[in-house]
């Protein structure tokens, strides 16, 4: 190649890989830093000139890198199909359009206006078609960064093995063209077809899919919002039911202490007093009938997930101290999100409490009328250790020991989806206080 050659070659590489990181930045929604964009073009073209059309596997290779730092709380599944779709999918329509124009102009006059078709029209198409499949799929993939459990990995890494075997495909045919056919190899006009579906069913299939899994977290959010009110309710009757018994026998109680008080002896009043207490198995300040005080949270499946992990707390001999005296309702949060933040709040602090010398959970909903919002504040003992603040919140890392560490990093991704919630953490030797600030919003 001379000089002119090679220079052209570059300006239509820039086009080009503008487009794909203009696309990339559409399917992730995040700004690439420009030093870091004006890296690639270099980088393809110097692969191009040593292993032409392998170039792919530098463009996936570069698109993967910049993906981990990007997206650190993405999954490598997620990561690698970000790269893979954005680099297949451009190709796809922009050489569907290639044969298109070729197919109505003949072959004389494409070779004459090639660059120039590769420079403009090609990549036009190719965006403008992306943008239009990047509005449907958009939601699917908003699922699967909030839900990276263990099922949607598997489903994208099957994704993920289909759009690469394609994209080996579909470059591999213009490495044949080149070397081997020397012409176009009239397989791949069919193949552009093939791949068009693909990439269509593909993202009709991702959408009915994650429209199916979305639906099935909310039933078993529903399933376990009735377990935790089932147990919550449960747990209220038993309460009534002991002061239902209790005020069958006040009156008997009361002649009791009657007669004992006749006697003006403080002696005979007191053993009589504690002796009707124990024979009754009375507790006045019994920690149990604290659970009442969930009343002022107004959030049923909240409520739910309270009881529930009071209830073990008290199975597991933690005192627990319940403090809501305002009325809590309408958080403006999503439930899903509200309720993944409380469980895994609440674990870690009956988890940590457990293993302290002297156990204590203490849990308290304030609304600041002034600051409008609310804040829970969940506070637990744990043990005598040093805790780095600054990383627990990082995925992978645990006080807890090895793959342990995905609680907290689950909370802070989902917290990076609301501009409204902000999480305060806490620690001073023995004790590990965390506060969710939820701030209401205001109508439009």
């Amino acid at each position: 190649m001379d000089r002119v050659q090679i220079l052209t070659l570059f300006v239509a590489m820039c086009i080009e890989n503008a487009c794909q990181l203009f696309l990339y930045t559409k399917l992730t929604a995040k700004k690439i830093p420009f030093r870091t964009m004006v890296i690639l073009p270099v980088i393809s073209l110097i692969v191009y000139l040593f292993l032409n059309y392998w170039i792919f596997l530098a463009i996936m290779i570069y698109f993967f890198i910049i993906g981990k730092k990007l997206n650190k709380d993405c999954s490598i599944n997620l990561i690698w199909f970000f790269g893979i779709y954005t680099t297949f999918s451009y190709v796809v329509f922009a050489y569907f359009m290639n044969s298109s124009i070729l197919f109505f102009v003949g072959e004389n006059v494409f070779d004459q206006y090639m660059y120039v078709i590769n420079m403009t029209i090609s990549p036009v198409f190719s965006v403008i078609c992306n943008l239009i499949l990047l509005r449907l799929i958009r939601p699917s993939i908003s699922f699967l960064e909030k839900y990276q459990d263990n099922w949607n990995q598997i489903f994208l890494l099957i994704i993920n093995v289909l759009l690469t075997l394609c994209c080996i495909i579909q470059f591999s045919n213009y490495w044949i063209e080149e070397y081997v056919l020397k012409g176009e190899n009239p397989v791949r006009k069919y193949l552009i077809v093939v791949f068009i579906l693909v990439i269509i069913l593909l993202i009709v299939y991702l959408n009915i899919k994650t429209r199916q899994m979305d639906k099935q977290r909310i039933q078993e959010l529903k399933d376990n919002q009735l377990a935790d009110l089932t147990s919550y309710v449960q747990q209220i009757e038993a309460m009534y039911g002991e002061l239902r018994g209790f005020r069958h026998d006040y009156h008997n109680v009361l002649i009791s202490l009657n007669e004992s008080i006749k006697t003006k002896d403080l002696s005979i009043i007191e053993d009589t007093y504690n002796r009707i207490l124990n024979q009754e198995g009375i507790s006045l300040d019994d920690e149990h009938y604290s659970l009442a005080r969930l009343n002022n949270l107004k959030t049923l499946p909240i409520k739910g997930i309270f009881s529930t992990h009071i209830i073990q707390a008290w199975q597991k001999n933690i005192p627990v101290n319940i403090e809501i005296d305002d009325v809590i309702q309408n958080e403006a949060i999503d439930i899903l999100d509200y309720v993944r933040i409380a469980s895994i709040l609440l674990d870690n602090a009956i988890e940590a409490a457990e293993k302290a010398e002297n156990p204590f959970l203490t849990i308290v909903f304030l609304r600041d009328e002034t600051m409008n919002e609310i804040q829970l504040i969940i506070e637990n003992s744990c043990p005598d250790e040093v805790i780095d603040i600054t990383k627990i919140f990082k995925k992978d890392y645990s006080t807890k020991g090895e793959n342990r560490g995905l609680g907290l990093a689950t909370v802070q991704a989902i917290l990076q989806n609301y501009t409204n919630l902000s999480l305060q953490t806490e620690y001073q030797f023995g004790v590990f206080r965390q506060v969710l600030m939820i701030k209401e919003e205001f109508p439009q």
